[in-house]
């Protein structure tokens, strides 16, 4: 009762779509239910943000947009709800059915738990280099132990503090929450294992076989013991504005995206960044219209930046892929220069994010794709459906003669010719 009430005075366009039958009402009612507490005013703010985003974006990415947009419509509340958040945090274990084992489980702010994760990963490498060859996951379960023990991941930090793995480079914050592989390739058993020791540092220790406590020389510098990590926190113009305004330590003045974590208060970023004392960098601005295009096949960091920052997530229809974490595909496949290849192919205009299934789809059966516009792809599927992909979601153009008429449009007769002999 209270979600329909919601739905028909406080959130109306949203009712409409409901009465049109293009929205599920399941879906309206996570919008009544996740905007109970804002007045109505501002209901009605998110309620014209996300009535018709929520009908062609996946309903993950959809989460994503309707967070942020409940921040923008009520930023001092979402910084006292946050408030209440940090104040729920906690660390417990529990048993397991497999004999002498645990459940570690926890709740902790975002970036806590990123510089976690970053250290164990960091102390996961380092047993690799010393020869521990089990796997990722199993070498992260023992970095846990090490770092219970604060001075013996000290030793182990300090001993690998100048060998990072050619492999290995800094990691994003969406790559140190999920299970990911092995970034390090099988060391050989007679390869070194480490830094020969400093004069006053004792000798490196097993963590396997030695737990006894260490104490380092001081003077030590522990910037030098972080785990690299890359974090990328995104805020609007008007935001930062905002809180320029408000002056420093000023809540309540929008929101923020941290990849990887989803949509934060600026308070928060605040407060994460005074905390962990971090070494923030601000990149120059980039313009992905403006990034010169190369002749190589292979997508270089400045174009691959650009493509992320101008769409973040998958261009197939419907995907619910979002992060780094994909392929870059050719809209118009690549051709070798000395094949007769035109140059600059390795372009943002010509470049769409793709998951690795999604991009085998395209390549192997028979969904065409093409750009019109830099971020704008238009879709046909194997049985002739026309799917049209912006960063706004996906629109359904059907399979009638409006949309043949707008795939024949998009691209010069020659290319036509060549995909239909090659359907």
């Amino acid at each position: 009762m209270a979600d329909a009430l919601d739905l028909r005075h406080r959130l109306p366009q949203l009712w409409q779509q409901i009465r049109a039958g293009r929205l599920r009402v399941w879906q309206a009612r996570k919008v009544a239910a996740a905007t109970r507490h804002l007045s109505a005013d501002a209901a009605r703010q998110v309620d014209a943000a996300v009535a018709e985003l929520i009908i062609s974006l996946p309903w993950n990415r959809f989460q994503l947009v309707l967070a942020a947009k409940i921040i923008e419509a009520d930023p001092k509340a979402a910084e006292e709800r946050t408030k209440i958040w940090e104040a729920e945090r906690f660390v417990r274990s529990r048993n397991t059915e497999q004999s002498g084992l645990r459940l570690l489980i926890a709740r902790a702010n975002a970036g806590d738990v990123i510089w976690f994760m970053a250290t164990v990963n960091r102390i996961a490498d380092i047993l690799h280099l010393k020869g521990d060859f089990d796997s990722a996951d199993a070498r992260r379960s023992k970095a846990i132990g090490i770092l219970a023990q604060p001075a013996l991941a000290l030793q182990l930090l300090w001993e690998f503090r100048g060998e990072q793995h050619p492999a290995v480079e800094p990691q994003r914050s969406d790559e140190l929450i999920d299970n990911q592989p092995d970034p390090l390739p099988e060391r050989p058993s007679d390869a070194p294992t480490g830094n020969a020791p400093e004069e006053g540092v004792s000798d490196p220790v097993t963590p396997s076989t030695d737990r006894q406590l260490i104490v380092q020389p001081t003077g030590i510098d522990n910037r030098r013991l972080r785990p690299q990590v890359v974090l990328h926190v995104h805020l609007s113009q008007e935001a930062l504005l905002a809180s320029l305004a408000n002056g420093p330590g000023g809540a309540g003045c929008g929101a923020a995206r941290l990849e990887g974590v989803g949509p934060m208060t600026l308070g928060q970023v605040q407060r994460f960044l005074a905390q962990t004392a971090c070494d923030v960098k601000v990149q120059p601005v980039i313009e992905p219209d403006d990034m010169p295009p190369v002749d190589a096949y292979e997508v270089p960091r400045r174009i691959r930046e650009a493509m992320f920052l101008r769409t973040p997530a998958s261009c197939f229809p419907f995907s619910a892929r979002v992060g780094r974490r994909v392929d870059l595909d050719h809209t118009v496949p690549y051709r070798p220069p000395d094949r007769g290849g035109p140059p600059g192919q390795t372009a943002v205009g010509n470049l769409g994010a793709l998951s690795r299934s999604e991009h085998r789809l395209k390549t192997h059966n028979r969904w065409r794709v093409r750009q019109p516009e830099p971020g704008v792809y238009l879709w046909r599927s194997p049985t002739k459906a026309h799917y049209l992909v912006t960063n706004a979601g996906t629109c359904t153009l059907g399979d009638g003669n409006f949309a043949a008429l707008v795939w024949n449009a998009t691209a010069p007769a020659a290319a036509e010719a060549s995909e239909d002999t090659a359907a």
